[in-house]
């Protein structure tokens, strides 16, 4: 984490935004995967308010950043049990990246496990069932167990003939 700090101080030196962004983004990531969620959400929130700026709209990938900033708020706020605010995120997401949903197995996996969490177990079966038709099934119950600290994914296994178990 110390190197990303040093780099945030020298961005705000340059008075980069562009930098800056990418940065939060990283810091929050990095409190994330300590279990520090609402440090992560307060950098990721940082980001955010930068990528409201007028001039960060002239950005050819503003797109891209705004998507992974709000992905890792949807994240965030789901790994701290703060679900309604995940839910916010997760459909500001799903309103403005339609496509990019569809076919975004990050998506997918982070929508699973604020599912999940909220009790919508039939919807994360049916989409599993999906992943595996899509060949990245197993893998999917793995990257959830990875990302979410196993409790998603402890919840859920797929076996050889793809069929599902919950316990």
């Amino acid at each position: 984490t110390e190197c990303y700090l040093e780099a945030l101080e020298k961005s705000k030196a340059l008075n980069d935004n562009h930098l800056l962004v990418s940065i939060y983004n990283n810091i929050g990531s990095r409190y994330q995967f300590l279990g520090e969620y609402r440090k992560a959400v307060e950098y990721y929130h940082k980001a955010e308010h930068i990528l409201s700026f007028p001039e960060c709209r002239e950005w050819e990938n503003v797109s891209s950043i705004t998507l992974i900033t709000y992905l890792n708020l949807t994240s965030a706020y789901c790994a701290s049990g703060e679900y309604e605010k995940s839910e916010f995120y997760l459909k500001m997401i799903e309103q403005s990246w339609k496509k990019e949903v569809e076919k975004n197995k990050n998506i997918l996996i982070i929508k699973c496990n604020l599912f999940w969490e909220l009790g919508h177990t039939d919807y994360v079966k049916k989409h599993v069932k999906e992943a595996w038709g899509l060949d990245f099934g197993l893998r999917l119950a793995a990257d959830i167990g990875t990302q979410y600290g196993n409790r998603f994914g402890a919840m859920i296994t797929i076996s050889k003939q793809g069929i599902i178990h919950s316990y």
